[in-house]
């Protein structure tokens, strides 16, 4: 039983392409190759072995070597069956929004007990656990959106077809 919203848990896809796994290997060792301020791919790889890679958006300050991990991000395997290749890939959300949903949420518990206590506190108790709800679908429709994004460009930049995973 998975207790978070499906906007924020892993999504699993798989893609297809005519190219040969060398030739996508190399089109994603490219894209890895260019420099950091270099926009025209906004996306960046991360190889963490011959053929399984991490893909994320491209940003201009990385503060940590492997800043990789908290963001939204596409995980893949690349292996060749029945004479195509096949990406076998997980989408991510950043992982910091699973951390602010929980501080959010551990909070508004707190506040529930003190809103009964005091009835002074009961109005501005209602206004401060509706404020952590907007600001957690807020986080939550975000984080959705950054995934569908990534997903997008990663299918636009290597011209691949979306397959059912089996």
């Amino acid at each position: 039983m998975n207790l978070l919203p499906s906007q924020i848990r892993k999504e699993n896809h798989c893609f297809y392409t005519e190219k040969s796994v060398e030739q996508l290997v190399n089109e994603l060792t490219e894209i890895f190759k260019k420099r950091r301020f270099d926009f025209s791919s906004k996306l960046t790889v991360e190889f963490v072995t011959k053929n399984n890679f991490i893909l994320s958006n491209k940003i201009l300050l990385m503060p940590f070597k492997h800043e990789i991990y908290f963001m939204t991000r596409i995980e893949g395997a690349i292996y060749l069956k029945n004479n195509q290749t096949i990406i076998d890939t997980s989408i991510s959300p950043n992982m910091r929004t699973g951390k602010i949903l929980v501080a959010l949420f551990t909070i508004s518990l707190i506040f529930i007990p003190l809103m009964f206590k005091d009835s002074d506190f009961l109005k501005t108790g209602l206004y401060i656990l509706f404020f952590f709800l907007i600001l957690s679908l807020l986080f939550i429709f975000n984080s959705q959106r950054a995934k569908n994004n990534l997903k997008k460009k990663f299918i636009d930049t290597l011209n691949l077809k979306e397959k059912n995973c089996l």
